[in-house]
């Protein structure tokens, strides 16, 4: 699994503000508005709880051409309840990137090691287009790895050894 060191990734200030006052940043959805058209905001008004991850996903369609999404539980049983439709549509975008096979090692040895839902999960499944290279994402703004993100990241590492990437974004406002 290749990880390096972390790469930085800056936005405009004023993003920051307009996420607090109104739990989301609307130049995102206007620009990519099926990249967004789920996102209902911030589930805590005033914080910038999600955003790394949602400014992520705008920074790298936007200036990379890389494609995302998040939320998508591969560790989840079949039954997801209400959110079950929507996850295997995630689930089907990212077996067509990663391939079925790869896709159903990694969904198995995550499921084999007691994961669920998306405890541990990086923020985003990311693929490029026209070139086919997937790779996962963290998005972190002033906060580390987890525990549990660090597990994720070794099972990966086991399941699927050097075909997986997965890449940690440090988020900064532009000076």
């Amino acid at each position: 699994m290749k990880m390096g060191s972390e790469q930085i990734i800056t936005y405009p200030k004023q993003w920051e503000d307009e996420y607090r006052d109104t739990r989301f940043v609307a130049l995102w959805r206007q620009h990519y508005p099926e990249l967004f058209a789920d996102y209902r905001g911030s589930a805590n008004p005033g914080t910038l709880d999600l955003f790394p991850q949602y400014a992520l996903m705008f920074v790298l369609r936007s200036d990379h051409g890389i494609h995302s999404l998040t939320w998508y539980k591969l560790a989840g049983e079949k039954d997801l309840s209400t959110v079950r439709e929507d996850v295997h549509k995630r689930w089907e975008t990212m077996s067509r990137w990663m391939g079925q096979p790869t896709f159903d090692a990694l969904q198995s040895t995550l499921r084999k090691a007691g994961l669920r839902g998306f405890k541990g999960e990086p923020d985003l499944f990311c693929w490029h287009p026209d070139t086919g290279k997937w790779f996962f994402a963290e998005a972190k703004k002033k906060d580390s790895l987890t525990e549990s993100e660090r597990q994720w990241h070794e099972i990966c590492r086991k399941a699927l050894g050097e075909n997986a990437e997965i890449r940690v974004y440090r988020l900064a406002p532009s000076p």
